[in-house]
């Protein structure tokens, strides 16, 4: 019994150094939280947490993030006075999502849940169906293609896919949970700053909403604004 366990914790620690040679590069560098607290002019509005992690077993290796947001006030995918929690799996070698459950509360009281599970159906083709329970429950099933970002994996899959000095500009899907289906969003490079030094992206999202992204020379967001909204990060 013994040497079964030793056994087994020789394989999963060689799976383990398999998965962080080969992927670890691009995605274990991710693995942390990123914080961000959104502003009204001076009055803080809401929060954005994002944490994203990966777990490892004998047999797989799980990657996944968890979110955690509030807004006061109508802001993008935000009703105001909604807090959202949720959870996303994904597929370890590339980020894209598996399945995830959210929790929507709307001013304390009224709850939505909003499930999606995705499969592979046929070469790089995914199936998504999106299934929300309010007092009815709606269902949506729709097609994508790799890369398909959402909120948890947006981050680690823009900072790794595109290289914006070189390429200015490009254009990514994404799935809209709160709509059920795929918005796209654009982002352009504008250059390093002088005031600050970093760099300017311009993010245009459905219905013509547009934020600048700031950028330390590592890709991290530094802050945001746009709308009449400041988002700044924690960390």
């Amino acid at each position: 019994m013994k040497m079964f366990h030793v056994k087994q914790t020789i394989k999963l620690f060689i799976f383990q150094m398999f998965f962080y040679f080969i992927y670890g590069e691009n995605f274990e560098k991710f693995f942390k939280t990123y914080s961000f607290v959104i502003f009204s002019g001076e009055k803080e509005v809401g929060f954005i947490n994002v944490s994203i992690s990966s777990f490892v077993s004998s047999e797989n290796v799980k990657i996944y993030s968890e979110i955690d947001s509030y807004a006061d006030i109508p802001i993008l995918f935000f009703m105001g006075k909604t807090k959202n929690y949720e959870i996303e799996e994904y597929n370890f070698n590339d980020l894209t999502p598996l399945n995830s459950m959210m929790l929507t509360i709307i001013e304390g009281k009224k709850e939505i849940i909003t499930v999606m599970e995705n499969k592979l159906i046929k070469n790089d083709v995914y199936e998504c169906k999106i299934t929300k329970k309010e007092k009815k429950t709606k269902e949506k099933k729709f097609e994508f293609k790799y890369p398909i970002l959402t909120a948890g994996n947006a981050i680690p899959l823009v900072s790794t896919l595109w290289d914006f000095e070189k390429i200015n500009e490009c254009e990514f899907n994404f799935i809209d949970k709160e709509k059920m289906k795929i918005e796209k969003i654009k982002l352009y490079y504008l250059g390093r700053e002088k005031s600050n030094h970093l760099h300017k992206i311009k993010l245009v999202l459905p219905y013509l909403v547009t934020f600048f992204v700031y950028l330390d020379d590592n890709k991290n967001i530094v802050y945001a604004e746009g709308i009449g909204l400041k988002i700044k990060a924690k960390n």
